[in-house]
């Protein structure tokens, strides 16, 4: 599982996917070992659906590292420089957990960003999905990123 011949990244190597890729190989020399002992039927037949699973696997990844690019294309250019300021913020403030009301106060004396324009801001994010906080029906949640917003965070940074 490579990166294309043109030497441009396809994907990146993550620790899950680093972690299959051990044990994928570690099952294939498992296999090998195997060939002295059954039929080579058998034997080619496992071989080649693991040659399909690994095919599969790497085309997983390339797929999911270009919805990450297309995902930072649009943090980009959609989100605001303060909208991308508060999902980094939240993301370096993981510890904080801190309700809606309260976070617009302390971002506001951090950030210097008026209460007004945060409030915007917040109101955005959780509408695009990228944070979850409390609201009429379920008040005193704390704000967190959702995988969206943990995501295009990563992102931003």
């Amino acid at each position: 599982m490579n990166t294309s011949s043109k030497g441009e990244q396809e994907y990146y190597i993550t620790s899950g996917f680093e972690n299959f890729v051990s044990a994928f190989n570690q099952l294939k020399h498992e296999i090998n070992s195997l060939k002295e002992h059954s039929e080579e039927i058998e034997y080619n037949t496992i071989l080649k659906n693991l040659d399909n699973l690994e095919q599969s696997v790497e085309k997983h990844y390339t797929d999911l590292f270009q919805l990450e690019k297309t995902l930072e294309t649009i943090c980009q250019n959609k989100l605001t420089e303060k909208q991308r300021t508060i999902l980094k913020w939240l993301s370096e403030n993981k510890e904080c957990k801190t309700i809606y009301t309260n976070l617009i106060c302390r971002l506001s004396e951090e950030l210097k960003i008026p209460k007004s324009t945060l409030r915007w801001n917040l109101k955005g994010l959780r509408e695009a999905g990228m944070i979850k906080a409390g609201d009429k029906n379920n008040k005193g949640l704390p704000v967190e990123l959702t995988i969206k917003g943990k995501i295009m965070a990563s992102i931003s940074l």
